[in-house]
């Protein structure tokens, strides 16, 4: 794999894991727990 090769695969990569991240993440700790919330 050239450098080019995995520079793509990491600016395309990189921001697909992320979503994948934020989609499919417990989302019990994504925000600090706020007055109307039990921690």
């Amino acid at each position: 794999m050239s450098m080019a090769q995995l520079g793509l695969a990491f600016v395309v990569g990189l921001p697909l894991g992320v979503v994948l991240a934020m989609i499919f993440w417990p989302s019990d700790y994504d925000d600090p727990p706020g007055p109307g919330r039990p921690d």
